[in-house]
């Protein structure tokens, strides 16, 4: 709970000296490239965490299984809903609404 509460905090006080650099008009073109090596950064720490938990490198073949059929069956569902939701809107397969000539 204490983790979530400094991660609130941290993005709290983000937001606020956001809100006053955009009001006193300053540029923060460099804030792109910040984010980019801090989520770098982030995801290395979290490899290397991963990495050094034998639990889950003992697991990992039990992971990839699983990940596989959650995409098979997350592809197969979008598919579907692409289909039932064109057929309920009326749009063919070129992006034109039934009925309509373009």
């Amino acid at each position: 709970m204490n983790v979530v509460l400094l991660y609130l905090g941290v993005a709290a006080i983000g937001a606020a000296a956001g809100r006053q650099i955009k009001k006193s008009g300053r540029s923060v073109a460099w804030s792109r490239q910040l984010q980019s090596v801090l989520v770098l950064v982030m995801l290395f720490l979290l490899g290397m965490r991963l990495g050094a938990d034998r639990e889950v490198i003992s697991e990992i073949a039990g992971y990839g299984v699983t990940a596989v059929v959650l995409l098979l069956f997350a592809l197969a569902g979008s598919i579907l809903a692409i289909f039932l939701v064109r057929k309920f809107v009326g749009i063919d397969r070129n992006g034109n609404r039934r009925g309509r000539e373009s």
